[in-house]
This record gives structure tokens, sequence and C-alpha cells, in this order.
């Protein structure tokens, strides 16, 4: 991509928006999809009425299809105008060249999920960024390590192959195929070669075994669940999201449900029966330290909070320290950065704060604490 001082002129600016072909939420109940309309339309509006010259494209071009939730109202309609046109007529990828462009934009929703993680036109023309590839495990969320330093990795549905991945040395290789489980998402090492991971739409937790190569359901609770909706079976928030283990004890973030619920571990590594540790509190992912405080990320609320064992809620950082769209959390290994918190950003993508969409960022917080490991 383009490196020279036309990155601080935003009248002269190019960015390509690369948006979803793909119509159809895959798996055993099939529903509609596509791009979540707003985390198009809403970061779109703000490139465009600052001058930034937008291209769109799909791996198909064409029409950009929308989530059915997310449509338009007529006052939407008006107000989008320009960014509704522009996903009418959206570009093949064919052709395109990173070099051309400032930046490259994805916006998200269900459909993204299915067509672009590997599609080849998009990998050649983002070739040109900085990050290396590891290994290649599509629908990837979750990830911890096992005893031998190996990643385990849940892949979802729509994968082609979900269930947990090892990866060594480069190369990943699917050890427990899991056909039954849709959205793989946080993932905590249980016991030994035990493992348990979030099934966020399924609304429970699994436990795998790497050494056995099996899984099962570990525990389903209506106090993992997402809200039971008839008409949108795929839901617009997680249940179950992530997960911890603190002192004998599973740490589970219930995102719809704004909570956070704790499960007794039994002397087999079996679940007691869980119970609500906070309220009203909206978690995507979070980390122990060793004083047993909570360091969460509040995703939607562009936040990071500090939860005391007493459940003392606490403001650690927010937009001004860049954590726009918070996700993910996790503290460092090494004698340097035991004490530092590491938690990585989208950028406000489902609620941009106010100035637009930012870009996606690792922060780096200091919390004067050792973080908290069980393995």
């Amino acid at each position: 991509m383009k490196r020279e001082s036309a990155l601080l002129d935003r009248q002269r600016m190019k960015i390509l928006v690369v948006t979803t072909s793909n119509t159809l939420f895959d798996g055993p109940n099939p529903h509609p999809t596509g791009v979540w309309l707003s985390e198009f339309t809403e970061p779109y509006m703000q490139f465009h009425e600052n001058g930034i010259e937008l291209t769109v494209a799909s791996p198909k071009g064409g029409q950009m299809p929308i989530d059915p939730r997310t449509l338009p109202t007529p006052e939407q309609q008006t107000e989008w105008m320009p960014a509704l046109q522009a996903a009418s007529r959206t570009l093949t990828l064919d052709g395109l060249e990173a070099a051309d462009f400032d930046a490259i934009f994805l916006p998200g929703g269900h459909g993204p999920m299915f067509d672009l993680p590997e599609n080849r036109e998009l990998q050649r023309i983002n070739q040109a960024g900085h990050a290396k590839e590891f290994a290649v495990v599509e629908r990837a969320a979750g990830l911890a390590f096992d005893a031998s330093g190996d990643l385990i990795v849940g892949s979802s549905i729509g994968s082609g192959k979900p269930g947990i991945y090892r990866v060594a040395h480069g190369t990943a290789q699917l050890i427990v195929p899991m056909p039954e489980a849709v959205f793989l998402n946080g993932l905590t090492h249980l016991h030994g070669s035990r493992f348990l991971v979030a099934d966020s739409y399924r609304s429970l937790i699994w436990e795998v075994d790497t050494e056995e190569k099996s899984s099962r359901i570990w525990i389903e609770h209506q106090s993992l669940a997402h809200a039971a909706d008839p008409f949108h079976p795929v839901p617009q928030f997680p249940g179950v999201n992530g997960l911890r283990i603190f002192n004998g004890t599973v740490y589970a973030s219930s995102t719809e449900q704004q909570k956070l619920i704790r499960i007794p571990l039994k002397q087999d590594f079996t679940p007691g029966t869980p119970e609500v540790f906070m309220t009203t509190i909206n978690l995507d992912d979070f980390a122990f330290d060793d004083h047993g405080n909570v360091y969460g990320t509040t995703h939607i609320y562009n936040s990071v909070v500090k939860i005391t064992p007493e459940r003392l809620v606490t403001v650690i950082a927010g937009l001004a320290e860049g954590v726009a769209g918070s996700t993910a959390a996790a503290f460092g290994r090494t004698e340097a950065d035991r004490t530092t918190l590491y938690v990585t950003t989208n950028g406000g993508m489902s609620a941009p704060p106010e100035g637009g969409v930012q870009s996606g960022r690792v922060i780096k917080i200091e919390v004067g604490a050792t973080g908290y490991f069980t393995n």
C-alpha cells in the first residue's frame, strides 16, 4: 500500500471497501444474511463526508446483500443514500491492486464470515500488509496454548471443517471435528489435555480432549443463553462468550444477558451449579490478575473495566486511551511485561464513536499487578 504523505491528506486518501457477496448463514438451519448494514453505512458516510475517495468491491460484484435484521428505515435511506448507492453497484475484486489504495476496510456482519477469509483475490490485494501469516484456520476465534506450547484454536461452522485445530510450526491440523458446533468463541485450558470452548450461538460450553480427540457438552444453562427469538434464530449478540479459570472456578461472560457467570469446578473438573457474579456488565473477553481482579473488554461500550473481588467496577481505559471497540484482553508472560494488559480493538465497528470508526489497535495498559495463568 502507499506510504507517502497522502496518508495524512484526507482529501487525497483512497480507501478500498471490501464487502461480502454471501446471502446465506450456512449450517443445519440456514437463514438469510449479509452485511450488518450500519457497519457499512456509518463508516462509509464518515469517510465520504471527509472527502475520502471510496471504492466498494465484493467477490461477485453487484448488489451488496444486507442482513434482513438491519434493513434501513425511510429516514436512514435518505441519510445513507450515498452509501446505499455504492452498495448497489460493487465492483469485483479482479484487477484491483493494493498499491492504488491507502487502506482496506472490511465491514462486519455474518455474511463476510463465509466468503472473505479464503477469498484468493482479497488475499492477493492484501498481501502488501505488514502482518506475517503463521497458519490458516478459517473462521477462527478463541485460542489457548497446550502443555507443549502449541496453539489450540477453535474454528466455527461455515469453515467446512468446524472444530478444534492444533497449530504447530506454522501448520494447522484439525484434531477434534465438531460438526454440531456453531460459533466457537472463548477457549481456555481446563486440565491436562482438556479444554473448554464457548459456543456463543448454541449457548453452551463444550469440553474438548485433544489427546482423546473427543468433544462433549460440558454445560448448557440458561444463564449462558442468548435471548430466544423465533423470528431471528441467528442472535444479534452472543450468549456465552469469554472464558477464564481462576482458583478452581470457571468464569464466563454472558454477553447478551450482560452478566459475568462463575461455575465451580468439581474434583473431576465437571461443572457445579452456575451462579451470577456480576450483572449489568457488558463483557466480551477478560483476564485475571493474581489478586482476583477481572480486567474486561466492553466492546460496544469502548472501554476496559476493572472488577474487584468485591464487585467494584472501575473504568481504567476509554476512547482517550484508544480502546474503541475493545474485544480481547491478555496479560504479558515475560518478566518485562507480566503486569501489562494487552487489549485488541476493532476501532468501534459495531458502535462507532464520535468521529467515526478508528483503526484496529493493540493497546498496552500497565495495571501494576501480575497476570494470573492456569498453565
